[in-house]
């Protein structure tokens, strides 16, 4: 998707959760702040109306 910047991590050091950036879950993540410039992809596919609802769900699976 265009405008959307995907990002892959093969590893990262230190606490989980320390890195703001990166969710692991395709940018499923609520920002922090209302007022942040970037948005989650489940908003943005709605905003651009590829989606009816936003709404997600995952599975983890190992």
């Amino acid at each position: 998707m265009s405008g959307f910047v995907f990002i892959e991590a093969d590893s990262l050091s230190g606490p989980a959760g320390v890195q703001p950036v990166a969710d692991g879950v395709i940018g499923l993540r609520q920002p922090d702040n209302p007022k942040a410039l970037l948005s989650p992809l489940v908003r943005r596919l709605f905003v651009r109306g590829l989606i009816k609802e936003e709404v997600f769900t995952f599975r983890f699976c190992g």
